[in-house]
């Protein structure tokens, strides 16, 4: 996930909720031929099938303004890569603090017992924008088949703890049964408990969005946000969903203004669309309006550009950017874990700012937020823009296909999603390679060194934390890309150049695919780098990821001069 501003260089990068990103490169070292990496196997069956969580990619998804380029090797691979920078190659790193989040509300909470029988009912909404102006939707749920003695609705838990909580709330109106009798409803705080008897029955909520969020550094920057113009949804700010069980069919139906149209990432009509869980439904974007769409084949994978407002740049040129960008890292991981992706793109809230540019982005599954400064021009394109993009499109695999549990990993999937967004713009010829370095020791030197941080909070424990303020989103993102700087240094040491992080990224995503239940832990990781290299890594990451002390980074990080 992207966002916020940032201060710097004229008009700095800056997104919201993810980090500006430095400047990464790797040290020249000789060429090595490992020969091109095995296929990997298409997504599993069950990827989608997990608790309701939202993660953040850390996911993402939050990238302040950053200056990202991943080096997506694709056809390259490692071998190519190293040559490449063994040649000097120009590569620059823009980290831009990307999107984060793609994790950021928390499971769903309530109680774990059975409320609804056999994962079998139907369950199908109607939601009306009735008043776009005050951001006030209606909606009304119906279910069928249910076979319980109660019902437990709710939203997310944990979610107002972070610095992406939900901005909306919602008013539950009534529910009744078939033959339109009133059920008694128990208001819980974030949940209802309704008790009916068995059969259909429907619930009539209403949901009214905030214009900002009450306090944060992140408080302009929306998910969710309504008014004349248009509207961009997420589920978790829309939708209250049973909490426990499945259903057999989840369908959602939309009546928007007469000018409006609707782009879905699970769309099956003009208005309608049909989620695969009820995680998909919770954990996407959609965009209702006047958009502008464009869809483009790539790799097998539809990419659909939703775009609301102008810019200095054309819908087409944006549409090059994104494709380029999922080219290369559809080449280096495989398929996406999905055949269509929605991207939602509007203009910052803060565009016209005069002293810096501002951008946001998060991952969801399916769908991406792109809030891109109106002031950004063409050439500007290829920087924070095109490293936002790489950033929250790969973490379709690392965040989505390799998940975490809870916030303990956004180290790792932050850091390394922010590293790999440099390699990607790199081998797309959008970051030189200069660039790329002089971004990485700036950010070494601004965010990580000169953190008030540093000394008390391991890049780990910050991890936690993320989006709660500029401080700890800043600290995360230079401090998580750095350590894949370093990781990928050691890995290469260990190995005797035989293998890098790209082999420990495309092992984890490996096995994610192939086991459904497989989550991204410190042991997890600790056991993927035993199998890669031979070594423990355990010392090294207690040292320098859950403790505090600097790791061994190339020079041209550490001691490059101030630009």
């Amino acid at each position: 996930m992207a966002a916020g501003s940032l201060p710097g260089r004229a008009r700095p990068r800056a997104g919201a909720g993810a980090l500006l990103s430095g400047n990464i490169r790797r040290a020249p070292r000789p060429p090595t031929r490992r020969g091109p990496p095995r296929p990997l196997a298409g997504p599993s069956p069950g990827a989608l099938a997990q608790p309701l969580q939202l993660q953040p990619h850390p996911r993402g998804s939050a990238a302040r303004g950053s200056r990202e380029a991943p080096a997506i090797i694709g056809p390259l691979q490692n071998a190519r890569r190293r040559e490449r920078l063994a040649r000097g190659a120009r590569w620059r790193w823009i980290a831009l603090p990307c999107a984060l989040l793609v994790l950021v509300l928390a499971s769903v909470g309530g109680p774990a017992r059975k409320l609804i029988g056999n994962g079998a009912y139907v369950a199908a909404y109607d939601v009306v924008v009735s008043d776009p102006a005050r951001g006030v939707l209606e909606i009304t749920l119906r279910i069928r088949d249910f076979d319980g003695p109660q019902l437990l609705l709710g939203r997310a838990t944990g979610a107002s703890d972070a610095g992406t909580a939900p901005t909306a709330s919602f008013r539950l109106r009534d529910a009744c049964d078939a033959r339109g009798r009133m059920l008694p409803v128990a208001d819980e705080g974030r949940t209802w408990r309704i008790a009916p008897e068995r059969g259909p029955l429907t619930v009539h909520y209403q949901v009214a969005l905030q214009a900002r969020r009450p306090t944060g550094d992140f408080d302009d920057e929306l998910f969710s946000r309504c008014d004349e113009q248009g509207a961009r949804l997420l589920g978790a700010d829309v939708f209250l969903f049973p909490m426990v069980g499945e259903p057999g069919a989840l369908q959602v139906r939309y009546q928007l203004p007469p000018t409006w149209r609707l782009v879905h990432p699970f769309q099956t009509g003009e208005l309608t669309a049909s989620y695969p869980n009820l995680r998909a439904l919770y954990h996407s974007v959609v965009a209702a309006g006047p958009y502008r769409v464009l869809t483009r084949d790539v790799g097998g994978c539809a990419l659909v550009l939703a775009v609301l407002g102008e810019f200095r740049f054309s819908d087409d040129v944006l549409l090059d950017v994104l494709s380029r960008l999922a080219r290369y890292e559809l080449s280096f991981l495989g398929p996406a874990p999905r055949p269509r992706y929605v991207f939602v793109v509007n203009p910052h809230p803060k565009t016209g700012d005069p002293q810096r540019l501002h951008y946001f982005g998060l991952n969801f599954d399916g769908s991406m937020l792109l809030l891109i400064d109106g002031d950004t021009d063409r050439e500007r394109l290829n920087a924070e823009p095109a490293s936002l993009c790489a950033h929250e499109f790969f973490h379709n695999w690392l965040g989505e296909t390799v998940r975490q549990s809870d916030y303990a990993m956004n180290w790792f999937i932050e850091g390394v999603t922010t590293f790999y967004a440099y390699q990607v713009r790199m081998d797309a010829q959008m970051l030189p390679f200069d660039d790329y370095t002089r971004d990485l020791a700036g950010r070494y030197r601004e965010e990580y060194i000169s953190s008030s941080l540093r000394d008390r909070e391991s890049v780990a424990m910050a991890g936690q934390t993320v989006l709660e303020d500029e401080a700890h989103t800043r600290y995360l993102y230079a401090g998580g890309l750095l350590l894949a700087v370093a990781l990928d240094q050691e890995i290469d040491q260990a190995t005797g150049q035989r293998a890098s992080l790209d082999d420990l990224v495309r092992g984890l995503v490996k096995r994610a695919r192939h086991d459904d239940g497989f989550l991204l832990t410190r042991d997890t990781l600790e056991s993927q780098l035993r199998e890669l290299t031979g070594r423990e890594f355990g010392p090294w990451l207690a040292r320098y990821v859950y403790g505090t002390q600097v790791p061994q980074l190339p020079a041209y990080v550490t001691t490059a001069p101030r630009s």
